[in-house]
């Protein structure tokens, strides 16, 4: 299993992974953390790598499917805005990536766009980049 895959699992199964000053963290019910903590720390080194990459983290947001949406008529600016904005909570709030995407959601509904808004990452345009 990839740790893009363990990763992904993790968060659907509830155990939300991140990281704090460079340490790996895990958080959900204490059944699902038991369940997946041997398999975060056999593979710790790789996913602290992995979370503290651009690219590799740009992974996690499944950018195939949001591309898909954005071809399917949802907004590209509005999702662009979203992951934008939940890379950037994720980055440095440590949010786990289901959070960071809600709280970036809610956010891009209510409110208009902010001027720190320009300096975020372009993760879409990242992944793509990786991706070539």
């Amino acid at each position: 299993m990839s740790v893009c895959d363990l990763l992904r699992e993790c968060e659907q199964s509830g155990v939300s992974v991140y990281l704090v000053n460079g340490s790996i963290k895990a958080s959900g019910t204490r059944e699902a953390v038991s369940k997946y903590a041997p398999l975060l720390k056999t593979h710790k080194a790789e996913i602290e790598r992995h979370l503290s990459s651009p690219i590799e983290l740009n992974a996690l947001f499944r950018f195939d499917l949001v591309q898909q949406e954005i071809a399917a008529g949802h907004p590209e600016a509005e999702m662009r805005r979203i992951h934008n904005m939940a890379y950037v909570f994720m980055r440095d709030d440590q949010l786990p990536l289901g959070e960071a995407l809600q709280k970036a959601a809610e956010i891009v509904v209510h409110c208009p766009m902010a001027e720190c808004e320009k300096t975020y990452p372009d993760v879409i345009n990242l992944w793509s980049k990786g991706n070539e």
